[in-house]
């Protein structure tokens, strides 16, 4: 990706909306990270920034964000000092619009991107994303972003807030970075568009945050991994409590959960009694069983029909789920579209086996469609690992509602399952067993402890995971103003087919802010 292209369109596009701060604050910005001995600049949070990346010549020296209400929305200052020096202090100036209103408070969070060496790449990649701790040494060479994050609420009053980010080091030397906060009288939906389940393997949470499984304190981490992937407008397979529990309620009934699996017993008189429960809470359009997972041979089959008769027996309106990526490998070979009809309701392909055609018969006779990543497929294809572009992460999304895709399966978050790695803060090749060149596959978290972090760290990855559902929040606003052939056409300029898309990330910005202005036009 060209760097210099992408700072530049992203400022060009940004200026359509915002004016320019002051250029005495850019001068004097500029001026005190050169009496740093600092080279400073801003990037889009879809780029991944390397250890060597150099500053382009025309480079943003400020801070600009644009958002609707009800969004999170990052950006990145990135420092490259030529000598060792220390930042000592990182405050934020509360974001105020010119009539005295305020960002509410805490809207704006610093968090440190860190780095994993990938030995087979022979790289360190940027993805853990603690919050910024200091003092934060700084190597000479180096290259190192902050990220800014901001959160939008619901009830904020839409306009231009300015702040800034102040920087002092330990030389003496400071950096003023005028920070400008733009709000669009635009409002995404708490209650996701996009149906999403992603899990939570409890156990690796036990053992990185090292408590005793089922403890109090196991429980109140689950749940804190549980609520940061909705506050990402992610839905885990599972509450942190059971379904059948009397505080299942807070959670299931939460209008951000969009989804959850419904526990299976071949004990019919059980079954019926968990499906009776579901009913009359009214979680049953939320609700699917998925008890088979990813079906080839005869007895994977066998089992899936067995249970999907059980459950249909009782309601066949219940929903089913069986994730697939191949041909049987029995009998005549025939393809999951052939062998699941009838059985599941809810057809989840991997996107690399997806065929649009099937699935949008299948829609068409009232079942839903989703789809799924996992340790495949890799490149070109869209998808999670590490060692891919930012815009491989986003770029799925936006692939979703072209092919009318409703929901997105991930089938781990917190897998940091010790016979593949020991510690996920250095190594993140999580599936060795079956593909050890990909990295990050089912772990879009680190476990917090060991940077003192009482719960979940984020990732470079799971922010740009979210700001793609935040897209798809912005193509399903569109759709509803100028209907699907103009949101259609819209797409096309940047999707292709599920290996042909846009890699540019300021090319993206770029439309998605052409979206938010035709949508404030109406």
């Amino acid at each position: 990706m060209n760097r210099t292209l992408c700072c530049a369109v992203w400022l060009a596009a940004v200026l359509a909306f915002i004016g320019l701060a002051t250029s005495a604050d850019a001068e004097i910005a500029s001026q005190r990270s050169q009496a740093a001995g600092l080279q400073s600049w801003a990037e889009l949070s879809t780029c991944k920034i390397f250890r060597d990346h150099l500053p382009p010549a025309d480079a943003p020296r400020e801070l600009r964000i644009c958002a609707a209400r009800n969004e999170w929305e990052s950006a990145q200052w990135v420092l490259r000092p030529d000598r060792p020096v220390t930042l000592v202090s990182a405050d934020v100036t509360v974001p105020t619009r010119s009539d005295g209103r305020r960002l509410a408070p805490g809207s704006v969070g610093l968090l440190e991107v860190r780095y994993v060496h990938l030995p087979n790449y022979k790289k360190d990649y940027p993805d853990p994303l603690p919050p910024l701790k200091l003092p934060l040494s700084l190597a000479a060479g180096q290259t190192q972003p902050i990220w800014i994050r901001v959160r939008i609420a619901a009830d904020t009053e839409p306009g231009d807030y300015h702040g800034g980010l102040q920087l002092r080091f330990d030389d003496g030397s400071a950096e003023a970075v005028p920070l400008t906060v733009t709000v669009w009288p635009l409002t995404l939906p708490a209650k996701p568009s996009m149906r999403t389940a992603f899990g939570i393997w409890d156990k690796w949470i036990a053992v990185h945050h090292e408590v005793s499984p089922g403890s109090a304190e196991h429980r109140r981490l689950v749940e804190a991994y549980y609520e940061e992937l909705l506050e990402h407008r992610i839905s885990a397979y599972s509450p942190p409590v059971s379904v059948l529990d009397p505080a299942a309620g807070r959670y299931l009934s939460d209008e951000r959960v969009t989804s959850f699996t419904v526990p299976y017993s071949d004990d019919e008189a059980k079954l019926r009694r968990t499906i009776e429960h579901i009913r009359q809470n009214g979680w049953q359009d939320k609700g699917y069983f998925y008890v088979v997972d990813e079906p080839k041979d005869e007895e994977q089959y066998r089992r899936l029909t067995e249970v999907c008769r059980k459950i249909h027996a009782i309601d066949p309106s219940l929903k089913i789920v069986a994730p697939f990526y191949c041909d049987s490998e029995f009998g005549e070979k025939k393809t999951p579209y052939e062998l699941l009809r009838g059985l599941i309701n809810i057809w989840c392909p991997n996107t690399g086996y997806f065929k649009p055609e099937p699935l949008i018969e299948r829609q068409q006779a009232g079942d839903e469609a989703w789809w799924y990543v996992c340790c495949g497929p890799g490149e070109p294809h869209a998808n999670f690992f590490i060692e891919m572009a930012g815009m491989s992460h986003r770029m799925l999304m936006w692939q979703q509602k072209k092919y009318g895709v409703e929901g997105l399966l991930y089938w781990g978050t917190t897998a940091w399952n010790t016979s593949s790695t020991t510690d996920p803060w250095e190594d993140m090749a999580t599936v060795k067993d079956i593909n050890p060149y990909i990295h990050g596959d089912g772990a879009l978290f680190y476990p917090g402890k060991k940077v003192g972090v009482d719960g979940p760290v984020t990732s470079v990855r799971l922010e740009i995971i979210r700001d793609g559902l935040e897209d798809y929040e912005y193509l399903t606003l569109y759709e509803k103003q100028f209907g699907p052939a103009r949101t259609q056409e819209l797409i096309s300029r940047v999707v292709k087919s599920l290996t042909e898309f846009e890699r540019d990330p300021a090319v993206l910005d770029r439309l998605r802010q052409e979206m938010a202005r035709m949508l404030m036009s109406k």
